[in-house]
């Protein structure tokens, strides 16, 4: 039952809310919410909503892979150069954290920011399995919340232009800065935390 309210809470906020926003984005006319809304549509809307939120996560995606290709690796890099520093995370941590969880035999030669990158996937698998530190799927839920409302608000202005209605292009544009701020600050926490518990949970 935990774990389904978690799954409802992640769908919720991660894809259904920012893929219901962009369809009564893209519908136009807001005015029958208040008068001509059914439990029936209601349902179906929700239902859309997360359809469309699953879509623009999948956009979000490809953009992201797109735009750390043209920054490069060097920018990616020092981002995780950045958490290491600020949570004391060291090779030599990571290692010894790493082999107690029995991910690897013997110690990676690579520097903690390459071992981050390498093996972050199980670090954060490991780590949100254990109810203790159950705060990492608030901020992975906020981190894909803003991430797929950076979306929407792209899209917001792109009907903006279609429109010519100045005001929800900058509406959406300043909403699609506010929201990447938001999701860097949160991805940040995500894969901080996740390092730093697994450490926690299995350094000695």
């Amino acid at each position: 039952m935990e774990l389904l309210q978690k799954l409802t809470l992640y769908d919720l906020f991660g894809y259904t809310l920012p893929g219901g926003i962009a369809l009564l984005l893209y519908s136009g006319d807001l005015s029958y919410l208040a008068d001509d809304l059914t439990l029936g549509g209601f349902v179906l809307l929700i239902v859309l909503g997360y359809v469309a939120g699953v879509m623009i996560t999948e956009f979000a995606e490809r953009l992201e892979d797109l735009l750390h290709k043209m920054v490069g690796d060097n920018k990616i890099k020092k981002y995780w150069e950045k958490i290491c520093i600020v949570y004391g995370i060291t090779d030599v941590k990571l290692n010894d954290a790493l082999r107690q969880a029995k991910l690897i035999q013997s110690a990676q030669n690579d520097s903690a920011d390459v071992i981050v990158r390498k093996y972050m996937t199980y670090m954060y698998s490991e780590v949100q399995a254990d109810s203790q530190y159950n705060r990492l799927h608030n901020y992975a839920s906020a981190e894909l919340l803003y991430k797929n409302m950076t979306v929407v608000a792209i899209f917001a202005v792109g009907i903006g232009f279609v429109q010519q209605n100045m005001a929800e292009i900058i509406i959406g544009a300043i909403g699609a800065v506010l929201f990447i701020s938001r999701r860097i600050r949160f991805a940040e926490r995500s894969r901080g935390y996740a390092v730093c518990w697994f450490i926690q949970k299995y350094g000695r």
